[in-house]
């Protein structure tokens, strides 16, 4: 597995005991660490006003996202975040799902797969948890992987879980720091937010 990938740190992280990733919060931030990943290495393009176009032609680069590459660079004109955000299913969110956790067990990051459920190895998670507590509280240079995976889990509402409050806190603070400066961040803290108002709204 990249170590850079957020959005399959997260992905780990999110499955719950069945196996799944099943809320509607973390469909979203799956899907906004996703579309935060194709927009930083160039297949998507964010074009103004919340809509996303194709970017650069497919070349693999990412396999574990190809499903919502194919699905925005199908559209004849951009896809606007509203669309995105209410037809995550029709968008393929389950195709996208199925082949994060297929591309995480080719990788040897996932002990099996029952169904469509996947089971991270014992003690993968925490590693990933650990990594990130000690890049947001440790008063370092922060990688990217770190603070975009703790983004997502703020998006969701399970950064508390995970990190505790006192540390949870310490995140919080330093994503908001770097919402200004770190494009992905930012990009995923707006498409988290924005969603979030759709979906209360209903459309």
């Amino acid at each position: 597995m990249d170590p850079s990938s957020y959005a399959l740190n997260y992905f780990l992280c999110a499955l719950d005991y069945k196996g799944s990733i099943s809320t509607p919060e973390s469909r979203v931030a799956f899907v906004a660490g996703a579309v935060s990943e194709l927009v930083h290495y160039g297949y998507l393009e964010n074009a103004g006003n919340g809509q996303l176009l194709a970017g650069k032609p497919w070349d693999g680069g990412l396999p574990y996202l190809e499903p919502l590459y194919m699905a925005i660079s199908s559209m004849d004109e951009p896809l606007t975040l509203h669309g995105i955000v209410l037809g995550l299913d029709i968008y393929c969110v389950d195709e996208l799902l199925g082949c994060a956790g297929d591309f995480l067990i080719s990788t040897g990051q996932l002990c099996e797969k029952q169904g469509d459920a996947y089971f991270p190895k014992e003690g993968i998670v925490a590693s990933i948890i650990e990594r990130t507590r000690s890049a947001l509280t440790g008063g370092g240079d922060l990688a990217d992987e770190g603070c975009c995976l703790a983004a997502l889990l703020a998006g969701d509402g399970s950064i508390k879980a995970y990190l505790g409050d006192a540390d949870a806190a310490i995140a919080l603070s330093r994503i908001k720091e770097l919402a200004s400066t770190n494009n992905a961040i930012g990009a995923i803290n707006w498409f988290i937010e924005a969603a979030a108002l759709i979906m209360r709204n209903g459309g």
